[in-house]
């Protein structure tokens, strides 16, 4: 496979849709679509298919997604992370800055689920020499068991301490 699947080394690589709530839990996730694709054209094509965005509720997205129902982006050509200049005593400018400012506090959540999920399973940033369905098959397994460590954490031993071998005796 070749051409949009391959990154600059050659190595395989896809794009992949993933929805968090609050709680750092994946709620939906979409794989398959080449490294290239625009994140607009992966979220038309789940919005297409089995993806939906219930009445009365709203994803928050960054800029490469598109204002539309349900979907809050921040304001383009508008200061967006504006979490530093408040710690800096800087206050929004205007509303638009004041939206952005909240948009990024609560979109914050995305940034952490995935950075989470990426350090709990390093694999996921490694190119992998799989085919794109097992790395696909790969990625929405690590998306479930991500959500049952988040859903178990303080039950085991081997969700807390990543270094937690169960016990076993250490390789000589």
């Amino acid at each position: 496979m070749a051409g949009p699947y391959r990154n600059r080394k050659g190595m395989l690589f896809q794009n992949v849709l993933g929805v968090v709530d609050f709680d750092m839990k994946f709620t939906y996730m979409m794989v398959g679509w080449e490294g290239s694709a625009q994140d607009s054209r992966v979220f038309g094509s789940a919005m297409s298919e089995d993806f939906s965005i219930p009445n009365g509720s709203f994803y928050l997205a960054d800029a490469g997604y598109s204002l539309g129902k349900g979907m809050l982006v921040p304001y383009r050509g508008v200061r967006y992370h504006l979490c530093e200049n408040a710690q800096a005593g800087q206050r929004p400018a205007n509303k638009e800055e004041l939206f952005n400012l909240r948009h990024a506090i609560l979109r914050n959540v995305v940034g952490r689920t995935f950075g989470t999920w990426k350090k709990r399973f390093p694999i996921l940033v490694h190119p992998l020499e799989y085919s794109l369905m097992t790395q696909g098959n790969l990625v929405l397994a690590l998306a479930v068991l991500h959500n049952m460590i988040i859903e178990h954490k303080g039950h085991s031993q081997y969700f807390e301490d990543p270094d937690y071998d169960g016990g076993a005796p250490d390789d000589e």
